[in-house]
């Protein structure tokens, strides 16, 4: 078992604040990622977890005891880092064994668990190497059979991908899912990759400048975006995020695009003069079978992105409305469709894929679903 609670944790270096009052429960099996732009806190706050940084607010509670004062070694917690860490005058055997030799472990024991490892990562035929001899894949393998011996309560993995090309990328990360439904273990995971995050996380927590903006599953960090922060991080190509004056009558508001206007009677009075929507790319479509349930608007091909089963196509919109600031957005469109810079089309997104937040604040404004242009 291996219940976590972070409770008001914070942590300053010099004058700056690195975290602030982060909050989280974690369940006994559960495998969380903590995913943020460099510099917002989640290695530190990693880190803090493993008891290499002490906190300055707050409690770490594991399993009902709080452990801000055990020292790494007394927390039971397996922390893979970045860099693979190996010792670079040992064998794969060595590396994998040390941990556990240092703890007085006995030999026949320290054979079983290194091997029974090996064998999980498929890294056994590579015992008698060193890690110069190994291929970035193969070292990060290493990395993680060395946290695996130790049968670590908890799991703590700091970027270990971001070293590897593509291809390896996918491969390892698809082995670290494979290995949390084997092992069932608590583990919590640091990545700037929001693919990682979404392919691996059951829950996501976004970090944005040391505080925990949005904390849900994949589906709901994606589907249901937060903030405009969470809305313009989660998503390749990242959601559209487009601010638009907003003109209200009887209470009913409407905004504008490139000349066209949008329904938006959702929104409350207190809502100031300009709106922020935001469509994902994948919404956006070059046909209109539904008017009544669709917005429709006219644009221009900026530039094409063949993908082979996809295209991403830039477009600029408003650039057909005198003395309108034109918008920019991206459509991810599927196949190959014939499009040219300089063509003109129109595009249309379902109402009810439209998202809406504040200009002011970046907090999402609740839709009824049916009812955006209502």
């Amino acid at each position: 078992m291996a219940k976590l609670s972070l409770q008001g944790l914070g942590k300053q270096f010099a004058q700056s604040s690195i975290l602030n009052d982060i909050n989280l429960e974690i369940a006994s099996g559960e495998f969380i990622v903590l995913v943020g732009p460099s510099g917002c806190g989640k290695s530190t706050l990693l880190r803090i977890l493993a008891g290499l940084e002490e906190a300055d607010q707050g409690q770490v509670i594991l399993d009902g005891r709080s452990i801000n004062r055990l020292p790494p070694r007394e927390r039971n917690m397996a922390l893979v880092f970045q860099d693979y860490a190996l010792y670079p005058h040992k064998t794969v055997y060595d590396n994998l064994a040390f941990g556990l030799s240092i703890r007085g472990t006995p030999e026949p024991e320290i054979k079983l668990k290194v091997h029974a490892a090996a064998d999980m990562l498929q890294i056994k035929e590579l015992l008698q190497r060193k890690p110069a001899a190994l291929s970035g894949g193969q070292r990060q393998r290493v990395a993680i059979g060395r946290a695996l011996v130790r049968e670590a309560q908890l799991f703590l993995f700091d970027e270990p991908l971001s070293n590897l090309d593509a291809k390896l990328r996918t491969e390892m990360r698809m082995e670290i899912k494979r290995l949390h439904q084997r092992l069932a273990k608590t583990m919590i995971y640091v990545t700037h990759d929001q693919v990682e995050a979404m392919t691996l996380a059951d829950r996501i927590a976004v970090i944005n400048h040391g505080r925990i903006e949005q904390l849900g599953t994949p589906a709901d960090i994606y589907q249901s975006p937060a903030t405009t922060f969470v809305a313009g991080f989660m998503g390749a190509p990242p959601m559209n995020l487009l601010q638009l004056p907003l003109q209200w009558s009887s209470n009913r508001a409407t905004a504008f695009i490139a000349g066209q206007s949008v329904p938006a009677h959702h929104l409350k009075s207190d809502v100031d003069q300009e709106i922020t929507l935001g469509i994902r790319p994948e919404h956006l479509n070059l046909n209109n079978p539904d008017p009544a349930s669709r917005l429709s608007l006219k644009a221009s091909v900026e530039l094409v992105e063949p993908l082979g089963a996809e295209t991403i196509v830039t477009l600029s919109l408003g650039e057909h409305a005198a003395n309108l600031k034109p918008h920019t957005v991206q459509a991810r469109l599927p196949g190959n469709p014939p499009l040219l810079p300089g063509q003109k089309l129109e595009i249309s997104v379902a109402y009810d894929h439209l998202h809406w937040f504040d200009s002011a604040s970046g907090i999402r404004i609740p839709t009824v679903p049916g009812n955006s242009a209502a």
